[in-house]
């Protein structure tokens, strides 16, 4: 049998030819048709402009017949690279899915490949499957070849009136595809037909067997979306098609089978960027308009937070835009919430507080925008914050550095909360106890220290814990107690403090609750640069004296240890 010869030549005397005289000299003045069986025991039907061996059978005496020298090897492919480093040359035409059914499955296939040549030169490569012989490649410099996997059907040699047919009967195929591997398959083969050469008039072509059939049957969502993913493609690498006929405008009408929000948020993306719409197709894009607000409402259906968020952006911005009504259709308060923010510009403080309370994952990209500087937005904060929703921290950090002024009312609020406990000390199993609560005073005191003293003087005082009340009389009262410096000379310090940093004032606590460094009362007195300049070098120099002594103790206790001379 050929195909089990190792290597086979045969030396003919001829004319040399080249390889497109050779193409020129086997073409048909028409079609051939030529069906075989394959794995699955129907007939894959063969039409050939070129007189060509189909099956590797049939190779010997094809080459004998045409006084050619065969060279056979076997070879392997890769179906997701094309293999054999063949890629779209001109000169190596070939056609992927491989169309023999039991090999749409196979990652990487062998093959026999037939190299023919005349009197030495190189005029056609050939590819045959294994064990079943039957052509599946042609590498060329003119040949094209063109398989539907959907159709089983081959043609070599396809020109346009070919390729047309062939489109019009697989388009005629897409009402009877169910599953979504013969849809993908559908696609790209239609796809396929002009790829890589830009076929601008088989697109056009399509485009209007698309429509007839839209037109003649009932599609499903699936079906119908198969042939708008390929339409609304188009326009990204072939902007101009032709005239209005071809336009996805003309999708509109058909887009009944729509049911998905993401599949209307698809063909309108297709067609957002036109400028007028007529009648028939402003309806249908109010229909898909409103199936996209349906969709927002389904919370569960988005995976993330971020992906609802710019959906819900998305929708207010461009597709809501696009209905004649430019109104919401639902009565959703979430999105009502968000019409005021993307439409209005506007959020109440009930809103943001419906948002923190109803919706704190879905709602938290938007939050993320909404600053303190939005007087609403800062008095729905603080709302959370004396309710135990929020910590107070992060809207105490972000009132810092966006040097929000503070009025009365704010002021009394931040003053209850310097007196309140919001933080449960933090325990852990080496690092040290941790209360955030002196840090969370800190700001506070930052945050109310600047303000005129007529003011300061107004707002509420307690008792307070540990260094509450001394930092508070500070910085706030401009008073202090005297005994507070031996106080101070009698704790560790950690590092210098100025107003701009309560960030730095130590959180750090012992197993009673008690602050191991003064640090709340160091950055209370750092609003009094000299007096925390004269306590700091008094303190210094307190603990240079107490060293002193206790070298002098230490000096005198080792000699009253020596020996006395008898």
């Amino acid at each position: 049998m050929l195909k089990s010869l190792p290597f086979l030549l045969f030396l003919l005397t001829s004319v040399e030819l080249s390889a497109t005289e050779f193409e020129t000299q086997i073409q048909l003045e028409e079609y051939q048709t030529h069906s075989i069986p394959i794995a699955d025991g129907s007939q894959w039907q063969f039409q050939s402009r070129y007189e060509l061996p189909i099956t590797l059978d049939a190779v010997e005496s094809y080459a004998k017949h045409q006084q050619l020298e065969i060279k056979i090897e076997e070879r392997s492919f890769n179906q997701s690279s094309g293999g054999g480093g063949c890629g779209h040359s001109p000169a190596c035409i070939i056609v992927l899915p491989f169309y023999l059914l039991d090999m749409l499955t196979a990652d990487t296939v062998m093959l026999d490949q037939v190299s023919f040549y005349h009197q030495g030169e190189w005029q056609i490569d050939m590819f045959y499957s294994r064990p079943h012989g039957q052509l599946v490649r042609i590498k060329s410099a003119t040949i094209s070849m063109l398989s539907s996997p959907l159709l089983q059907q081959t043609i070599i040699g396809a020109n346009q009136q070919a390729m047309v047919q062939l489109s019009q009967q697989l388009i005629a195929q897409l009402p009877k595809l169910q599953t979504t591997e013969d849809l993908s398959l559908f696609k790209k083969e239609l796809s396929g037909m002009s790829y890589p050469v830009q076929n601008f008039p088989l697109q056009r072509t399509q485009r209007l067997m698309a429509l007839e059939l839209m037109s003649q049957s009932s599609l499903s969502e699936a079906q119908f979306m198969t042939l708008a993913s390929g339409w609304c493609n188009l326009p990204k690498y072939y902007p101009t098609l032709g005239g209005p006929e071809y336009s996805p405008l003309n999708l509109l009408v058909y887009s009944s089978p729509l049911t998905q929000g993401e599949n209307a948020s698809y063909l309108l993306d297709c067609v957002k960027t036109a400028d007028v719409f007529s009648v028939e197709q402003q309806a249908s894009i109010d229909r898909l308009v409103g199936l996209q607000e349906q969709a927002l409402t389904q919370l569960g259906h988005f995976i993330s937070a971020e992906w609802w968020d710019d959906s819900v952006k998305q929708y207010f911005l461009e597709y809501l835009p696009m209905t004649s009504h430019r109104q919401m259709t639902t009565l959703n308060p979430l999105l009502g919430i968000y019409h005021g923010w993307w439409i209005e510009n506007t959020i109440s403080e009930a809103d943001y507080i419906t948002l923190v309370k109803d919706y704190p994952e879905k709602s938290a990209p938007l939050r993320e925008q909404l600053k303190v500087t939005n007087p609403h937005v800062l008095q729905a904060r603080m709302t959370l914050v004396e309710e135990g929703i929020l910590s107070p921290l992060p809207l105490l950090e972000e009132l810092t550095v966006a040097g929000v002024a503070i009025d009365s009312q704010l002021a009394q609020r931040l003053a209850k909360l310097y007196w309140q406990d919001h933080y449960a000390i933090e325990r852990f199993a080496i690092l040290p106890r941790q209360d955030k609560d002196i840090q969370k005073q800190a700001y506070i005191l930052g945050l109310l220290a600047p303000l005129p003293e007529s003011l300061r003087q107004a707002l509420p005082a307690e008792s307070g814990s540990f260094d509450a009340r001394p930092a508070w009389d500070i910085a706030i009262l401009n008073t202090q107690n005297p005994e507070l410096e031996i106080s101070l000379q009698q704790r560790p310090r950690l590092g210098d403090l100025t107003p701009s940093t309560p960030q730095r004032v130590s959180t750090r606590v012992d197993e009673h609750g008690s602050p191991t460094y003064a640090g709340l009362i160091w950055y209370a007195l750092s609003f009094h640069p000299e007096l925390y300049k004269q306590i700091g070098q008094r303190r210094l120099e307190a603990l240079e004296e107490e060293q002193q002594d206790s070298w002098l103790e230490k000096g005198r206790s080792l000699w009253e240890q020596l020996p006395r001379p008898l």
